[in-house]
């Protein structure tokens, strides 16, 4: 889990982009690409954290029951 979080957080590092260059100097291709990265990097770590935490619950109750 924390190699798809770091690879999230590499992915967000795409928004740097805009501290180099002015935004409308950047293509509309380009704009897409960038946001369309960032954006699946989020998705992807909320559903990964999700995962694990829905994991843990059912780890938990099943560790209850068993007791």
């Amino acid at each position: 889990m924390t190699a798809l979080l770091a690879y999230c957080a590499m992915s967000l590092l795409v928004l740097g982009h805009y501290n180099y260059a002015p935004f409308f100097d950047i293509s509309f291709k380009i704009h897409l690409l960038i946001w369309i990265e960032a954006i699946l990097a989020m998705i992807l770590a909320v559903y990964g954290v999700l995962y694990v935490w829905q994991f843990k619950i059912k780890e938990k109750s099943i560790a209850k029951s068993i007791t």
